[in-house]
């Protein structure tokens, strides 16, 4: 199960952005306790950020451990597609803050969807050499259930 938390590093990484970025895209109301300022569309975190930025944080912390303890338990096939889609929502949503609240130029957040990109197949490349290192290992053990006679 270890061998899947390369599963989780894209993951953690853009959604440690898209949250940065989600704190730094709030107004200067809700920085001065204007709690009906909040600035986010997703419901979960709204209420997060309604509540203050320390319990966004605590529901941010939640969600990623909550999402990665699924990557890592769930079958491969179900946890490489919940991987890759939490990868699009956290790129898509860190670059909805770059371009219209921040006005990042858009050709450079395309920058943003290339680390993606980097980051999940570097994963997945991970995820699946470890894979196969732990076939190989498991295939060269001895099946006996005592030590070897030279080692008694």
């Amino acid at each position: 199960m270890r061998k899947k938390m390369w599963l989780c590093v894209p993951f953690v990484v853009l959604a440690a952005i898209d949250f940065g970025l989600t704190l730094r895209g709030q107004s200067p109301a809700y920085w001065q306790g204007d709690r009906s300022a909040v600035n986010e569309i997703f419901p979960l975190f709204a209420w997060g950020l309604w509540h203050g930025p320390v319990p966004f944080l605590f529901v941010c912390l939640l969600w990623v451990l909550v999402l990665s303890a699924l990557i890592v338990v769930l079958p491969d096939i179900v946890s490489q597609v919940l991987s890759l889609a939490l990868v699009i929502g956290h790129t898509w949503g860190a670059m909805t803050w770059l371009a219209y609240r921040l006005r990042v130029e858009y050709y450079l957040c395309i920058l943003l969807f290339i680390l993606s990109a980097v980051l999940f197949i570097g994963a997945q490349a991970k995820w699946r050499k470890t894979q196969a290192a732990s076939h190989t290992t498991e295939r060269t053990m001895p099946t006996a259930s005592h030590p070897p006679t030279c080692i008694r």
